[in-house]
């Protein structure tokens, strides 16, 4: 018995040696791609082709291509053959898994990443920003891509030279000096594959940009204190327009802080109605800018005075409603107080008679 155990051992070491010993044998096959030859970047092309070296030594070869970076792509040979190509594969990152196959032993299983974007970026978007410099233009792009991320913008004013930028995280792309006046950007989003979208907008640079309000309440109550904020150059004189409907507009001067804050408080609030509120910067030289956007605020009355009022509506509506229940009380008093005294006078003829 113990003999038996003892070979088995010793058998079960051989194999396991001899098995290994053969594996290490086969080699791991080496891959390349001539059009996805870097698997750390995106290519646009979506026919990749993979190729290895296919040592004489091998009997098959074993390949597959899924989504996973350490498949083992089965014990199947699948031909003899040194590379394999594939036509429209979808977006995204792929691996390639091949291994040999040799004496009847299957080798270790080589893998290769490759990644695909043949689609350009969904969304382009230009907003310009103010500027505290009268000769450059500021700007932020909003691009999107879903696949392989935005890389960088191409970026020409008017018929200037294209100029490559890149977001690197302050998000603002500052022209050089242009003249006054009218523009146009000229704007292309490359994706990492070299995708892009292209978009253009026509712009003005001007000596005074206008400011732009950034928060307010669209709905005040009356008396409730109003207030509205917003964002110019530093230190700035502004003007804030308050317009009634079907009255004049009124406006208020205020100033910005060294961070380019400002703000308007009425702290007794306005009165009852619909309202459009703006603001434009005034520079030194008493020029002003042009508006920034306009924004509709309503004041409602408050709640108070409106249950007041409906109190007092009920009351004028209760007051001749008891006054007629009143006269009506009384005229049957009277009736019968008058029925009643009758009553009496004729009781007292009967008893006289």
């Amino acid at each position: 018995m113990r003999k038996a155990f003892l070979f088995f051992v010793i058998f079960s070491i051989f194999n396991f040696l001899f098995f290994n010993a053969t594996y290490a044998q086969i080699p791991l096959p080496e891959i390349k791609s001539p059009t996805h030859p870097d698997s750390n970047k995106w290519y646009s092309n979506n026919n990749p082709r993979i190729e290895w070296m296919l040592p004489r030594s091998v009997d098959g070869v074993n390949v597959l291509t899924d989504r996973k970076p350490t498949t083992d792509p089965g014990d199947q040979s699948d031909g003899w053959f040194n590379h394999t190509s594939y036509k429209d594969i979808k977006n995204g990152n792929w691996y390639f898994h091949v291994k040999f196959l040799i004496n009847d032993e299957w080798g270790p299983v080589a893998h290769f990443k490759f990644q695909v974007d043949a689609e350009k970026p969904s969304q382009l978007e230009i907003n310009q920003l103010d500027s505290e410099s009268y000769t450059k233009g500021r700007f932020s792009f909003y691009a999107t891509d879903e696949i392989s991320g935005i890389d960088y913008f191409a970026i020409k004013i008017d018929d200037g030279e294209q100029k490559i930028w890149r977001d690197y995280g302050d998000g603002v792309f500052e022209t050089q000096s242009i003249s006054l006046g009218n523009h146009k950007i000229s704007v292309k989003a490359f994706d990492f594959a070299g995708n892009f979208i292209e978009t253009s907008k026509d712009f003005i640079l001007e000596k005074v940009l206008p400011p732009r309000i950034i928060s307010s309440r669209r709905v005040f109550k009356v008396g409730q204190s109003f207030y509205i904020r917003g964002v110019t150059y530093r230190n700035a004189n502004v003007d804030v327009w308050v317009e009634l409907q079907g009255q004049s507009a009124e406006f208020y001067s205020v100033q910005s802080d060294s961070r380019g804050l400002f703000g308007l408080d009425i702290i007794s609030g306005l009165p009852v109605g619909n309202y459009t509120i703006w603001a434009e910067n005034l520079a030194q030289s008493g020029i002003h800018s042009r508006s920034s956007e306009k924004l509709s605020i309503i004041i409602e009355p408050n709640f108070i005075w409106i249950l007041i009022a409906q109190i007092l509506i009920v009351v004028a509506l209760f007051i001749p409603f008891v006054a007629i229940i009143v006269l009506m009380m009384f005229v049957v008093w009277y009736l019968w107080h008058k029925l009643n005294n009758e009553r009496k006078s004729l009781r007292k003829k009967k008893k006289v008679s």
